[in-house]
């Protein structure tokens, strides 16, 4: 069972499917999934991205590795002509 707790006023309890497995890297922070069925685990995994995708603003999210995350100015920096990647 995978607990997903994102900030919500509610938890996310997630049965993991049988054959999938799962570790837990950096705290808690980064979870590393794995499994025989490489498509139906990357389906599974798009499952989690949707419940909390990065926002445009902050980056804050669920985030996938070597995903580019387009950030947008806000009022502040754009006055002050900043720039993010």
């Amino acid at each position: 069972m995978l607990h997903l707790s994102m900030g919500h006023a509610y938890d996310e309890y997630l049965p993991l499917p049988g054959d999938f497995g799962l570790k837990q890297r950096k705290r808690g922070r980064k979870l590393i999934f794995g499994g025989q069925d490489l498509v139906a685990l990357k389906d599974w995994t798009e499952g989690i991205f949707r419940y909390r995708r990065p926002s445009v603003y902050t980056g804050r999210g669920v985030r996938k590795k070597r995903a580019y995350v387009r950030r947008k100015l806000g009022k502040r920096d754009a006055r002050r002509n900043r720039i993010f990647f």
